[in-house]
């Protein structure tokens, strides 16, 4: 049998480098995937990749049977600003993509789905927390549906995506599976529009080749600066976890995916001057500002994932800062 990976993005390609290593041999289901990029990843030649709109249940349930599918992983979505720039089109995407994915394996009796959801689902809780030094959320954390709602559109496919699939689970036995993932950054050849690999963007991209850091723009450091970063290829360890998981081990079945600590914005910095010692770290007044005093821990509890799915990083901040920045000088050049 084999699996789907839905998207042959950041994550996807990661997964199905993974999945090779493992002797098997993943289909990659994208409209349009980054050759360039994946070429950087593994060889494209020792995938199959499909050529597909997840928007059109027919172009799924074809890639399914044709290939002897027994599992899917949905990586595939617009994220936070590409739905905040096309709102229609992002929630489409990431609302009807998910519910023909859960569809398509009710359909065709597929075993297992495993959804890429996102941590960011938890910011009108953490709004709710603002002050405290430790902001810490498991899977089951509090939510008033109205005053803690997630306020940003992204958020809300990712929650409604959720449930969808468990509902899914519940009423016609689909075994579903969401992994809420902290801000995933590393490798991608191309455009970086999640707000998370932005930030990390500005350090590692001029870092690796011994450049000047300039942090100037308040909202990324802003955004993403309170520390809950993940690297790709942990991302992607994880999800095949979970893919193989056995179900008798599977008590909850959404789970929080992130390095084991967190990394504010000041360590960050700190770090990124052990790694990149030739590239001293500058901050614009605006930013120097917004820093000042920021020093509040915003972390997600990964024990369920450890307890569950086996889930332990290996790449905290400072390892995946140095791999990423080797992959940088490889593929990408000054």
């Amino acid at each position: 049998m084999a699996v789907l990976i839905v998207g042959a993005g950041m994550v996807g390609s990661q997964a199905a480098r993974q999945l090779l290593d493992r002797g098997e041999t993943p289909i990659l289901f994208d409209l349009a995937p980054n050759l360039p990029h994946l070429a950087t990843v593994l060889d494209p030649g020792a995938v199959k990749i499909v050529r597909g709109d997840m928007l059109e249940l027919a172009e799924l349930i074809a890639a399914i049977q044709d290939n002897g599918v027994d599992r899917i992983i949905h990586t595939a979505s617009f994220l936070y600003e590409g739905v905040l720039r096309r709102p229609y089109a992002g929630t489409k995407l990431n609302l009807m993509g998910t519910l023909n994915v859960v569809e398509a394996a009710r359909q065709t009796g597929v075993g297992r789905v495993v959804f890429c959801s996102a941590g960011f689902i938890y910011h009108g809780v953490w709004e709710g927390m603002a002050g405290q030094p430790e902001q810490v959320v498991d899977e089951d954390t509090a939510m008033r549906l109205v005053s803690d709602r997630p306020r940003a559109l992204y958020a809300v496919t990712k929650l409604s995506s959720e449930y969808i699939g468990l509902s899914y689970g519940e009423q016609f036995g689909i075994d579903f599976i969401a992994l809420r993932y902290g801000g995933v950054f590393g490798p991608w050849k191309g455009p970086v529009s999640g707000v998370p690999g932005r930030f990390v963007d500005q350090f590692a991209r001029p870092g690796a080749f011994g450049r000047p850091i300039v942090l100037s723009d308040p909202f990324l450091n802003g955004v993403a600066g309170g520390g809950s970063f993940l690297y790709c290829k942990d991302a992607a360890k994880a999800t095949l976890l979970a893919a193989f998981a056995r179900p008798e081990d599977l008590k909850t079945r959404v789970y929080n995916i992130n390095m084991s600590r967190t990394y504010p914005i000041h360590e960050t910095i700190e770090i990124a001057g052990r790694v990149f010692p030739n590239s001293p770290v500058q901050l614009t007044p605006e930013v120097e500002a917004l820093l000042l005093g920021q020093r509040y821990q915003r972390m997600f509890d990964i024990t369920r994932a450890r307890q569950e799915l086996g889930y332990v990083p290996d790449y905290e901040l400072e390892r995946a800062f140095t791999d990423y920045a080797e992959w940088l000088r490889a593929y990408e050049g000054e």
